[in-house]
């Protein structure tokens, strides 16, 4: 991944449209805001041309962006369920099933993640993880209303803390 400094210039420089068409520029947003739907990794550069207003080079750092795996951790609650009841064991089956994993990898360390915790690196999105992941839930509890999901996505490594070891 490119430093953010870095990719500002290099997008500039490819896509900022010659100034013989272009009425006015204006600096529009700031790295982690969304501008028409999308999110930005660093500033970009609004463009009017002939009256109309586009974006410079957002599309490409978006696309930089979304070809990078992503470190995905998905908790899931089971409302009214026990830790190691049979809900929970058919949960993780199925989300076994859509290509989640209960452990994790650190430095070539296998961890066991806690209860209800489940692990997946992929090229998705984070909507396209709680999809899965909620269909993957409904299919055991039957409702939305009966469960709870917290997806959170990370590019860099995971760090943890007393994490059990899984013997190989």
């Amino acid at each position: 991944m490119f430093p953010q400094g870095l990719l500002a210039l290099i997008s500039l420089y490819l896509l900022l449209p010659s100034s013989s068409n272009v009425d006015k520029i204006s600096s529009t947003g700031k790295a982690g805001s969304i501008v028409d739907g999308r999110i930005l990794l660093c500033p970009i550069q609004r463009y009017h041309r002939y009256g109309h207003s586009e974006l410079g080079h957002a599309r490409l750092i978006r696309n930089m962006h979304m070809d990078n795996l992503m470190n995905f951790t998905v908790r899931i609650e089971l409302h009214g369920a026990l830790q190691g009841s049979s809900q929970y064991q058919e949960l993780h089956q199925e989300m076994a099933t859509v290509g989640f994993r209960r452990t994790i990898s650190l430095e070539g360390i296998s961890y066991q993640l806690p209860d209800a915790e489940y692990s997946r690196v992929s090229k998705e999105t984070k909507y396209e993880i709680l999809q899965k992941a909620k269909d993957a839930a409904r299919k055991v509890m039957g409702i939305d209303e009966a469960f709870s999901i917290l997806v959170t996505a990370s590019e860099t490594a995971r760090v943890q803390h007393n994490l059990q070891t899984v013997s190989k």
